[in-house]
């Protein structure tokens, strides 16, 4: 588990790794036991159709990213948490800066 929103999956025996988002946070990834998943078919597809389930709550699979090894996996999602925090300062910037201007 990386984050609220992206869970790590190791497919042992194909030498692949995952990298899954879910469309809203789910806390329940991080703290839970175990987790299953809930497809239409025989595969698991992003869109919101499929889901991952815990004991707790069920979430969307918004996105999944396949990478040829782990340390891809964990090197591409340390540049996206960069851009991410990027994002996040620069908006909480540019909201602080509107109520500076409104308070003129």
């Amino acid at each position: 588990m990386f984050d609220d929103d992206v869970m790590s999956i190791n497919a042992s025996g194909k030498n692949r790794y995952y990298l899954v988002t879910t469309l809203f946070q789910c806390h329940s990834l991080q703290t839970s036991f175990s987790a299953g998943f809930k497809g239409d078919f025989s595969e698991l597809c992003g869109g919101g159709r499929d889901k991952i389930l815990t004991s707790e709550e069920s979430c969307p699979i918004k996105s999944i990213f396949e990478f040829s090894s782990k340390e891809e996996a964990v090197a591409t999602f340390e540049k996206v948490e960069v851009i991410r925090q990027n994002l996040r300062d620069e908006a909480k910037q540019q909201g602080d800066s509107k109520y500076d201007d409104t308070a003129e």
